[in-house]
This record gives C-alpha cells, structure tokens and sequence, in this order.
C-alpha cells in the first residue's frame, strides 16, 4: 500500500505555523530535516473552507469533504489524509462519546483544553500545546468535551487513513513545546 508521507503546516498561535525539526511524541531531533512539500501540494485559503455550524456549541472549518456536513467532491482528502477540520468548540459543552474504527486520529489543541475519555480506559485533559494521536484500529469508542465553564477550546483534528486494518487501538499523548521554531517544518506525526 501506499506510504503516509504528509506533513502539517502549524504557525505558533494560529494554524498556519511550519517548522522543520522532527517530532516523535515527545521527543526532537534538531538534526533530522524533513524535505520541501510534495509537489501537487497548493494553497487552500481559509475562507474557501467548509464551514459546519450543524451544532450550536460548534464552529467547524472543513478542509476536506467531511460527513453529511460539507460536501464538496472535488475536495475529499489527499491520499492517506481524510480529515483536517479546526474546532472552535464552546465552553462546557463537546463530542459525547461516539465509535470509530481504522483511523488514525490526531488533535493539536491551539487554545483551552479538552478532556478525552475513551473505551480503552484513557482519561486525559489535552491542553494548548499538546499533541493526541489515538488509533482507533478495530474500534474505540470515544468522547471529547471542553471542560471549561467560561473558555473556548480551539482544535485542529487530522484523520489520516491507516495502511493497516483492524489493529489494536493506541493512545498517545505529548507536549510539543520543546520543538517550537517558528517558520521551520516540523513533522508530528508519521508512520510506524
């Protein structure tokens, strides 16, 4: 199958940040180097987008063709990448716990927290900074709210499609100050 080689662009603050050191759940290698993106890669402003307001406690801008909520057949994922949505999620409210099955899921907080709990036993808080990556393999159920009574929680949450089908299903969990150099590439997540 194909290989997953994709990179995300982060900018500190914001969701546009790019960096060149490379990530591994926790831990930098100031000497490995990623290459340029892939050629075929183009620009996609902001405001061309899927915006979802399907719930009052949600703000969401699609990227990606996603669910019954933005449908666009001309944008429905990028290889192995299915899902990159930002999250802009009110206080106290969230995600109730739902199923998923071989997907890779990755969520980097920019603002607040949100709590996940999961099938698995997993019960965690994801503050500003930090890094999830939960692979749902042969299914996970999972939920995720915003614990907050007075602050907004603002997410990026990358679904990326596994080679392989019907595997165990993990939980990770890192913070990534360490690594932040503003305008450099930085890889956070890979295949294993």
């Amino acid at each position: 199958g194909d290989s997953l080689s994709s990179a995300m662009l982060l900018r500190s603050g914001g969701l546009l940040r790019a960096t060149r050191r490379l990530f591994s759940m926790g831990q930098c290698d100031t000497n490995a180097v990623i290459a340029d993106p892939p050629v075929g890669l183009y620009a996609r402003r902001a405001s061309d987008r899927g915006l979802n307001r399907h719930f009052p406690w949600l703000v969401s801008y699609h990227t990606f063709s996603f669910a019954p909520y933005y449908k666009e057949p001309a944008h429905r994922g990028f290889h192995q990448l299915r899902v990159i949505n930002e999250d802009i999620i009110a206080p106290a409210s969230g995600f109730d716990t739902h199923p998923h099955k071989d997907i890779e899921i990755v969520t980097y907080v920019t603002q607040g927290s949100v709590r996940h709990q999961d099938s698995m036993g997993n019960v965690a808080d994801i503050g500003a900074g930090e890094v999830q990556c939960m692979s749902a393999g042969a299914g996970v159920q999972h939920s995720e709210h915003n614990v907050s009574p007075s602050e907004q929680t603002h997410l990026l949450q990358i679904w990326i499609l596994p080679q392989l089908k019907n595997t165990a299903p993990r939980y990770q969990q890192a913070r990534w100050n360490d690594c932040r150099n503003v305008n450099e590439w930085q890889l956070i997540v890979s295949p294993v």
